[in-house]
């Protein structure tokens, strides 16, 4: 099932929270230690895998979403239709997944990572991802 990157397609059912990245001390609360550890015991990679993959497309769609009404509420729609979404356009080696833009015109190259866990999960960064960042780190 296809769905439409459009603003108007997806309703903001909550504030988005944008805050700053989990610090390396990723360890998890000990009390949540072994219930991860049950699960972890008895889960479908593929499934698992497929599951994460439509999360990540959600969380793109969503921050797609998010930076067109920004850009609209700035009054720039100029900017907000050229938003790309690099990832499903091009494909994923960019090292980012969305083209967006500062309300000045500038580039503003977005990878996402999506959870549903807590604030805290682990995530996969690829050393491409890490170098497009340092690269361009203004961006």
């Amino acid at each position: 099932m296809a769905m439409d990157p459009s603003p108007t397609a997806l309703r903001e059912e909550a504030t988005l929270w944008i805050g700053p990245p989990p610090t390396h001390s990723n360890a998890a609360p000990p009390n949540e230690l072994e219930q991860m550890t049950a699960i972890a015991r008895k889960y479908d990679v593929a499934e698992r895998d497929a599951r994460n993959r439509a999360l990540g497309r959600a969380g793109e769609q969503r921050i797609l979403a998010h930076e067109r009404a920004s850009l609209v509420a700035a009054g720039r729609t100029d900017l907000a239709g050229r938003i790309r979404w690099v990832s499903q356009t091009d494909g994923d080696g960019a090292g980012y997944d969305i083209l967006s833009f500062d309300p000045d015109g500038s580039d503003r190259l977005i990878e996402v990572k999506t959870t549903e866990g807590w604030e805290r999960a682990p995530f996969h960064i690829t050393r491409n991802e890490m170098a497009v960042a340092a690269e361009r780190r203004g961006d």
